[in-house]
Protein backbone atom coordinates (compact mmCIF):
# COMPACT_ATOMS: atom_id res chain seq x y z
CA UNK A 1 0.00 0.00 0.00
CA UNK A 2 2.77 2.40 0.91
CA UNK A 3 4.62 1.42 -2.24
CA UNK A 4 1.64 2.33 -4.41
CA UNK A 5 1.23 5.72 -2.78
CA UNK A 6 4.92 6.53 -3.31
CA UNK A 7 4.66 5.57 -6.96
CA UNK A 8 1.67 7.88 -7.42
CA UNK A 9 3.62 10.76 -5.89
CA UNK A 10 6.51 10.21 -8.28
CA UNK A 11 4.15 10.22 -11.26
CA UNK A 12 2.51 13.45 -10.13
CA UNK A 13 5.91 15.08 -9.60
CA UNK A 14 6.99 14.10 -13.09
CA UNK A 15 3.83 15.58 -14.59
CA UNK A 16 4.49 18.86 -12.81
CA UNK A 17 8.14 19.08 -13.96
CA UNK A 18 7.53 18.37 -17.65
CA UNK A 19 5.85 21.76 -18.45
CA UNK A 20 8.64 23.61 -16.67
CA UNK A 21 11.24 21.94 -18.85
CA UNK A 22 9.27 22.64 -22.02
CA UNK A 23 8.56 26.30 -21.17
CA UNK A 24 12.24 27.07 -20.45
CA UNK A 25 14.23 25.54 -23.31
CA UNK A 26 17.99 26.22 -23.42
CA UNK A 27 18.87 29.51 -25.10
CA UNK A 28 20.63 29.22 -28.45
CA UNK A 29 24.08 30.71 -29.01
CA UNK A 30 23.89 34.50 -29.29
CA UNK A 31 25.87 36.28 -32.01
CA UNK A 32 25.48 39.69 -30.40
CA UNK A 33 28.80 41.28 -29.36
CA UNK A 34 29.57 41.47 -25.69
CA UNK A 35 30.78 44.74 -24.13
CA UNK A 36 34.39 43.55 -23.89
CA UNK A 37 34.60 42.46 -27.54
CA UNK A 38 36.94 44.34 -29.86
CA UNK A 39 35.11 45.99 -32.74
CA UNK A 40 37.93 47.97 -34.36
CA UNK A 41 41.23 49.74 -33.88
CA UNK A 42 42.91 53.09 -34.41
CA UNK A 43 44.64 52.86 -37.77
CA UNK A 44 46.08 56.38 -38.06
CA UNK A 45 46.90 59.35 -35.86
CA UNK A 46 47.89 62.47 -37.76
CA UNK A 47 47.86 64.75 -34.71
CA UNK A 48 47.23 64.48 -30.97
CA UNK A 49 45.80 64.30 -28.31
CA UNK A 50 43.66 61.18 -28.77
CA UNK A 51 42.22 59.22 -25.83
CA UNK A 52 39.94 56.26 -25.08
CA UNK A 53 37.72 55.82 -22.03
CA UNK A 54 37.84 52.20 -20.88
CA UNK A 55 34.45 50.69 -20.12
CA UNK A 56 35.60 48.45 -17.29
CA UNK A 57 37.57 51.07 -15.34
CA UNK A 58 35.94 54.27 -16.65
CA UNK A 59 39.40 55.80 -17.02
CA UNK A 60 40.82 57.76 -19.95
CA UNK A 61 44.01 56.41 -21.50
CA UNK A 62 46.20 57.77 -24.28
CA UNK A 63 45.35 56.13 -27.59
CA UNK A 64 48.22 55.04 -29.81
CA UNK A 65 48.32 53.66 -33.31
CA UNK A 66 47.01 50.10 -33.34
CA UNK A 67 45.05 50.49 -30.09
CA UNK A 68 42.07 48.12 -30.03
CA UNK A 69 38.66 49.72 -29.48
CA UNK A 70 35.99 47.72 -27.70
CA UNK A 71 32.24 48.01 -27.80
CA UNK A 72 30.81 51.22 -26.27
CA UNK A 73 34.25 52.70 -25.50
CA UNK A 74 34.18 56.47 -26.18
CA UNK A 75 37.01 57.83 -28.33
CA UNK A 76 37.94 61.50 -27.95
CA UNK A 77 40.10 63.90 -29.94
CA UNK A 78 40.99 67.40 -28.76
CA UNK A 79 42.63 70.52 -30.11
CA UNK A 80 43.94 69.95 -33.63
CA UNK A 81 43.93 66.18 -33.30
CA UNK A 82 43.23 63.91 -36.27
CA UNK A 83 42.48 60.21 -35.80
CA UNK A 84 41.14 57.38 -37.91
CA UNK A 85 39.22 54.32 -36.67
CA UNK A 86 38.71 51.23 -38.81
CA UNK A 87 36.00 48.79 -37.74
CA UNK A 88 36.08 45.06 -38.39
CA UNK A 89 33.21 45.53 -40.84
CA UNK A 90 35.36 47.83 -43.00
CA UNK A 91 33.70 51.08 -41.94
CA UNK A 92 36.20 53.94 -41.54
CA UNK A 93 35.60 56.83 -39.13
CA UNK A 94 37.78 59.94 -39.18
CA UNK A 95 37.71 62.45 -36.32
CA UNK A 96 38.96 66.03 -36.13
CA UNK A 97 39.26 68.61 -33.36
CA UNK A 98 37.14 68.42 -30.23
CA UNK A 99 35.16 65.29 -31.09
CA UNK A 100 33.61 62.48 -29.04
CA UNK A 101 32.46 59.25 -30.71
CA UNK A 102 31.04 56.02 -29.25
CA UNK A 103 30.70 52.88 -31.38
CA UNK A 104 27.91 50.44 -30.63
CA UNK A 105 26.90 47.11 -32.14
CA UNK A 106 25.81 46.77 -35.79
CA UNK A 107 27.90 49.74 -36.99
CA UNK A 108 25.88 52.21 -34.94
CA UNK A 109 27.93 55.35 -34.34
CA UNK A 110 26.97 57.89 -31.70
CA UNK A 111 28.42 61.36 -32.34
CA UNK A 112 28.15 63.38 -29.13
CA UNK A 113 30.02 66.38 -30.55
CA UNK A 114 32.57 67.36 -33.13
CA UNK A 115 33.40 66.60 -36.76
CA UNK A 116 33.56 63.18 -38.36
CA UNK A 117 33.85 61.74 -41.85
CA UNK A 118 32.48 58.22 -42.33
CA UNK A 119 33.11 55.91 -45.28
CA UNK A 120 30.90 52.82 -45.56
CA UNK A 121 32.01 50.27 -48.18
CA UNK A 122 29.68 48.31 -50.44
CA UNK A 123 27.35 45.70 -48.93
CA UNK A 124 27.69 47.40 -45.53
CA UNK A 125 25.32 49.72 -43.69
CA UNK A 126 26.10 52.13 -40.86
CA UNK A 127 23.89 54.37 -38.78
CA UNK A 128 25.11 57.67 -37.36
CA UNK A 129 23.13 59.17 -34.52
CA UNK A 130 23.66 62.83 -33.73
CA UNK A 131 21.65 65.41 -31.88
CA UNK A 132 18.91 66.36 -34.31
CA UNK A 133 19.11 63.58 -36.88
CA UNK A 134 19.90 59.97 -37.73
CA UNK A 135 21.88 59.30 -40.92
CA UNK A 136 21.79 55.91 -42.66
CA UNK A 137 24.83 55.33 -44.84
CA UNK A 138 25.34 52.46 -47.31
CA UNK A 139 28.16 52.38 -49.85
CA UNK A 140 28.61 56.11 -49.32
CA UNK A 141 30.82 58.77 -47.71
CA UNK A 142 29.39 61.52 -45.53
CA UNK A 143 30.72 64.44 -43.46
CA UNK A 144 28.90 65.50 -40.27
CA UNK A 145 29.58 68.52 -38.07
CA UNK A 146 27.51 68.76 -34.89
CA UNK A 147 27.94 72.48 -34.44
CA UNK A 148 25.24 74.93 -33.36
CA UNK A 149 23.52 74.13 -36.65
CA UNK A 150 23.95 70.50 -37.63
CA UNK A 151 25.70 70.22 -40.99
CA UNK A 152 25.71 67.10 -43.17
CA UNK A 153 27.51 66.98 -46.54
CA UNK A 154 27.24 64.05 -48.91
CA UNK A 155 30.58 63.28 -50.55
CA UNK A 156 29.96 60.00 -52.35
CA UNK A 157 26.91 57.82 -52.83
CA UNK A 158 23.53 58.49 -51.24
CA UNK A 159 22.80 59.14 -47.56
CA UNK A 160 19.36 59.06 -45.96
CA UNK A 161 18.82 61.57 -43.14
CA UNK A 162 15.91 61.44 -40.72
CA UNK A 163 15.43 64.60 -38.61
CA UNK A 164 14.40 63.51 -35.12
CA UNK A 165 13.67 66.85 -33.47
CA UNK A 166 11.80 68.42 -36.36
CA UNK A 167 8.53 70.07 -35.33
CA UNK A 168 5.35 69.59 -37.29
CA UNK A 169 5.37 71.42 -40.63
CA UNK A 170 9.06 72.23 -40.34
CA UNK A 171 9.37 72.52 -44.12
CA UNK A 172 5.94 72.76 -45.67
CA UNK A 173 3.19 74.61 -43.80
CA UNK A 174 0.53 72.67 -45.70
CA UNK A 175 1.78 69.37 -44.29
CA UNK A 176 -0.10 68.09 -41.26
CA UNK A 177 1.69 64.79 -40.78
CA UNK A 178 3.50 64.17 -37.51
CA UNK A 179 5.91 61.73 -39.20
CA UNK A 180 9.37 63.22 -39.87
CA UNK A 181 10.27 63.37 -43.52
CA UNK A 182 13.15 61.20 -44.73
CA UNK A 183 15.65 63.33 -46.65
CA UNK A 184 17.91 61.93 -49.37
CA UNK A 185 21.34 63.53 -49.56
CA UNK A 186 23.38 63.04 -52.73
CA UNK A 187 27.06 63.68 -53.40
CA UNK A 188 27.89 67.37 -53.30
CA UNK A 189 24.75 68.36 -51.37
CA UNK A 190 24.66 70.17 -48.03
CA UNK A 191 21.98 69.87 -45.32
CA UNK A 192 21.63 72.25 -42.36
CA UNK A 193 19.41 71.48 -39.35
CA UNK A 194 18.95 74.09 -36.62
CA UNK A 195 18.73 73.35 -32.91
CA UNK A 196 14.95 73.71 -32.93
CA UNK A 197 14.73 71.07 -35.66
CA UNK A 198 14.03 73.35 -38.60
CA UNK A 199 15.82 72.59 -41.85
CA UNK A 200 15.78 73.43 -45.53
CA UNK A 201 15.94 71.04 -48.47
CA UNK A 202 19.45 69.80 -49.34
CA UNK A 203 21.42 72.35 -51.35
CA UNK A 204 23.96 71.49 -54.01
CA UNK A 205 27.32 73.14 -53.33
CA UNK A 206 29.55 74.54 -56.03
CA UNK A 207 33.12 73.39 -56.52
CA UNK A 208 34.41 76.59 -54.94
CA UNK A 209 32.12 76.12 -51.94
CA UNK A 210 33.41 72.58 -51.44
CA UNK A 211 37.04 73.68 -51.73
CA UNK A 212 36.43 76.45 -49.21
CA UNK A 213 34.72 74.03 -46.82
CA UNK A 214 37.43 71.37 -46.96
CA UNK A 215 40.33 73.80 -46.92
CA UNK A 216 39.82 74.05 -43.15
CA UNK A 217 38.53 70.50 -42.75
CA UNK A 218 41.46 68.07 -42.77
CA UNK A 219 39.37 64.90 -42.82
CA UNK A 220 40.20 64.30 -46.49
CA UNK A 221 43.64 65.80 -46.99
CA UNK A 222 45.10 65.54 -43.49
CA UNK A 223 45.75 61.79 -43.44
CA UNK A 224 48.50 59.69 -44.92
CA UNK A 225 46.17 56.86 -45.95
CA UNK A 226 43.33 57.21 -48.41
CA UNK A 227 39.74 56.11 -48.24
CA UNK A 228 38.29 53.66 -50.72
CA UNK A 229 36.12 56.46 -52.12
CA UNK A 230 38.70 59.22 -52.06
CA UNK A 231 39.60 59.04 -55.75
CA UNK A 232 35.91 59.19 -56.70
CA UNK A 233 35.41 62.22 -54.45
CA UNK A 234 38.40 63.98 -55.97
CA UNK A 235 37.24 63.26 -59.52
CA UNK A 236 33.57 64.12 -59.10
CA UNK A 237 33.73 66.99 -56.61
CA UNK A 238 37.23 68.34 -57.42
CA UNK A 239 38.23 68.35 -53.74
CA UNK A 240 42.00 68.15 -53.13
CA UNK A 241 43.04 64.93 -51.43
CA UNK A 242 46.80 65.43 -51.13
CA UNK A 243 47.95 63.55 -48.02
CA UNK A 244 50.18 65.24 -45.49
CA UNK A 245 53.76 64.15 -44.93
CA UNK A 246 53.52 63.89 -41.14
CA UNK A 247 52.22 60.84 -39.27
CA UNK A 248 52.85 59.97 -35.66
CA UNK A 249 54.09 56.42 -35.38
CA UNK A 250 52.73 54.01 -32.76
CA UNK A 251 54.12 53.99 -29.23
CA UNK A 252 57.47 55.43 -30.18
CA UNK A 253 58.91 58.92 -30.79
CA UNK A 254 59.13 60.35 -34.25
CA UNK A 255 62.48 59.24 -35.72
CA UNK A 256 64.82 62.02 -36.88
CA UNK A 257 65.41 62.53 -40.55
CA UNK A 258 68.43 60.53 -41.73
CA UNK A 259 71.47 62.66 -42.49
CA UNK A 260 73.14 62.26 -45.91
CA UNK A 261 76.02 59.82 -46.03
CA UNK A 262 79.22 60.96 -47.72
CA UNK A 263 82.10 58.68 -48.71
CA UNK A 264 85.42 59.72 -47.25
CA UNK A 265 88.67 58.21 -48.46
CA UNK A 266 91.00 56.86 -45.78
CA UNK A 267 93.75 59.18 -44.65
CA UNK A 268 97.33 58.14 -45.15
CA UNK A 269 100.02 60.41 -43.63
CA UNK A 270 102.64 61.66 -46.09
CA UNK A 271 106.27 61.95 -45.04
CA UNK A 272 107.58 65.45 -45.27
CA UNK A 273 110.57 65.91 -47.58
CA UNK A 274 112.61 69.02 -48.07
CA UNK A 275 112.53 69.94 -51.69
CA UNK A 276 113.45 73.13 -53.36
CA UNK A 277 110.54 74.60 -55.16
CA UNK A 278 111.03 75.70 -58.68
CA UNK A 279 109.44 78.71 -60.11
CA UNK A 280 106.75 77.88 -62.64
CA UNK A 281 108.56 80.07 -65.15
CA UNK A 282 111.83 78.14 -65.00
CA UNK A 283 112.23 75.20 -67.31
CA UNK A 284 113.23 71.82 -65.94
CA UNK A 285 116.96 71.03 -65.98
CA UNK A 286 118.41 69.44 -69.10
CA UNK A 287 119.26 65.82 -68.50
CA UNK A 288 122.98 65.01 -68.71
CA UNK A 289 124.01 62.41 -71.20
CA UNK A 290 125.81 59.53 -69.62
CA UNK A 291 128.16 57.46 -71.77
CA UNK A 292 129.78 54.20 -70.87
CA UNK A 293 133.47 55.26 -70.71
CA UNK A 294 136.27 52.88 -69.91
CA UNK A 295 137.32 53.10 -66.31
CA UNK A 296 140.61 55.00 -65.81
CA UNK A 297 143.44 53.50 -63.85
CA UNK A 298 143.95 55.12 -60.57
CA UNK A 299 147.67 55.41 -59.66
CA UNK A 300 148.59 53.83 -56.39
CA UNK A 301 149.25 56.11 -53.56
CA UNK A 302 152.98 56.69 -52.80
CA UNK A 303 154.35 54.50 -50.07
CA UNK A 304 156.25 56.43 -47.47
CA UNK A 305 159.64 54.93 -46.53
CA UNK A 306 160.13 54.03 -42.91
CA UNK A 307 161.91 56.64 -40.89
CA UNK A 308 165.15 55.84 -39.09
CA UNK A 309 164.99 56.09 -35.37
CA UNK A 310 166.59 59.19 -33.97
CA UNK A 311 169.68 58.56 -31.81
CA UNK A 312 169.19 59.94 -28.42
CA UNK A 313 172.49 60.94 -26.65
CA UNK A 314 173.03 58.97 -23.52
CA UNK A 315 174.20 61.74 -21.27
CA UNK A 316 174.19 60.67 -17.70
CA UNK A 317 173.43 63.37 -15.33
CA UNK A 318 176.28 64.48 -13.03
CA UNK A 319 176.50 62.57 -9.82
CA UNK A 320 176.80 64.48 -6.62
CA UNK A 321 180.32 64.40 -5.08
CA UNK A 322 180.97 63.89 -1.43
CA UNK A 323 183.78 65.64 0.40
CA UNK A 324 186.85 63.67 1.21
CA UNK A 325 187.47 62.72 4.81
CA UNK A 326 190.61 64.20 6.38
CA UNK A 327 192.36 62.83 9.30
CA UNK A 328 192.31 64.98 12.31
CA UNK A 329 195.59 66.63 13.20
CA UNK A 330 197.31 65.94 16.41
Amino acid sequence: MIYRQGLKLLVLLGILLIPACVSNPPKPFSSEPIPSEAIGEITEIADRPVSIRLVQTNQDIVANLGKVIKLEEPVRTQGDALAQITLKTGVVIRMQGDTLVTINADNKIDLAKGKILVWVPANTTAQIKVSGAIASVKNATVYINSAQNLQIIGLQGTTEVLPVNAPINAIDASTTSNTPKLLVLKAGQNLLISQDGKYSPPKTLTTEDLKTQFKQIKLLSGFNSRLGSQEIISTNLKIPISPTDFVIPPNRPTPPKPSPVYYQEPYYPVEKTTQTRRSPATSPPTPVEVTNKAPQEIPPAPVQSPMEPEVVPNDTPPQPTQPEETEPSN
